[in-house]
């Protein structure tokens, strides 16, 4: 068949049920539909789930996830998905194929178990469009959702939970080594555009909680709690470019009604890095400040960038600063 419908049962046990128990990935293609007969969307254990502990072992254990989908256009709706040892959902998508039919995936909990900070809840890998989540929990290791060599854009992700037990909220990474020719494909990642975090509750966070260069960031109505920043991190909020990242114009950030979070731990609350020549960046403030951060670190700077082209739109009636109990720069360029 083209294309199936897998419908989970409800558990109502606590814990690891071993009647959802798998050893290997569940695989969805294009079409495909899996869906629960009850759920709650926050990160519970009472309700219908997939859970996988994986016995493949070793270094493939970040490369996999407990649900696998390729190229896109698919659903998953009312099932928490659960990796042991492992992520939890992976989306992979190619060059050609681009994932331009999307993903929804809502009211469904994705949660990682892991001691290690390792794995994350949600791993995107290529180019990748039209992301919507909706109504979605997280609870992850190393990231709650992962760029690896990523590139497109348009992704939404409004409503939920998200519970950092690791470093970040979002972050791109290069993604592994390309077995073939034992290096990364050159072209990714080249960036990100439009990708929007509305009206969720964020927890946690021990490291620069949104690493987001290459990709352009919108923050609407983002609570952030309970950060748990630790000393030396280079910023709450890390945007522009450095040496994997190949769009040529950086990344941008918008933050309405949020200020992204705040640390004392934290040398500044905005990171623009320049990593190609002739960047622009564009900030824009809504209703918020960038992240404050304190005096511990002896900074007390809310955007710290170097080299690069900065147009800061301060659309708030509040003074701009980086902290109004400190006497840092609201702006470094050093």
């Amino acid at each position: 068949v083209p294309f199936g419908t897998l419908v989970v049962p409800a558990i109502q046990d606590a814990g690891v049920d071993t009647r959802t128990l798998l050893t290997t990935p569940l695989i969805m293609r294009q079409e495909d539909r899996i869906t629960g007969s009850s759920s709650m969307a926050g990160l519970v254990d009472q309700q219908s789930r997939i859970v996988v502990f994986p016995a493949w072992g070793g270094a493939n254990d970040n490369k996999l996830a407990a649900v696998m989908n390729f190229g896109g256009n698919a659903t998953i709706s009312n099932v928490g998905i659960q990796g042991i040892g492992t992520n939890a959902l992976m989306v992979l998508c190619g060059v050609g194929n681009q994932c331009s039919g999307g993903m929804n995936v809502n009211q469904t909990s994705l949660r990682v178990s892991d001691t290690t900070n390792t794995y994350s809840a949600f791993v995107g890998v290529g180019v990748l469009y039209q992301l919507h989540f909706d109504n979605v929990g997280m609870l992850g290791g190393n990231a709650l959702i992962q760029y690896r060599n990523a590139a497109g854009g348009l992704h939404y992700y409004t409503g939920g939970r998200w519970d950092a037990s690791g470093d970040h909220f979002i972050n791109m990474v290069p993604g592994w080594t390309d077995p073939d020719n034992g290096t990364n494909d050159g072209a990714f990642p080249n960036g990100l555009g439009t990708v929007v975090v509305k009206n969720v509750r964020t927890e946690g966070g021990k490291g620069i909680l949104w690493d987001v260069m290459g990709v352009n960031l919108t923050l609407d109505t983002v609570e952030i709690a309970d950060a748990l920043v630790q000393a030396g991190t280079a910023a709450i909020i890390r945007m522009g470019t450095d040496g994997t990242i190949t769009q040529v114009n950086g990344s941008n950030l918008t933050l309405i009604n949020t200020s992204g979070g705040s640390s004392s731990n934290a040398a500044a609350g905005v990171k623009v890095n320049a990593g190609l020549s002739n960047n622009e960046t564009f900030i824009t403030l809504e209703g918020t400040a960038v992240p404050p951060v304190g005096s511990s670190t002896g900074s007390n700077v809310g955007v710290d960038a170097n080299n690069i082209g900065l147009v800061l739109t301060n659309l708030t009636s509040s003074t701009f600063t980086a902290n109004p109990n400190a006497s840092g720069a609201a702006v470094k360029d050093d």
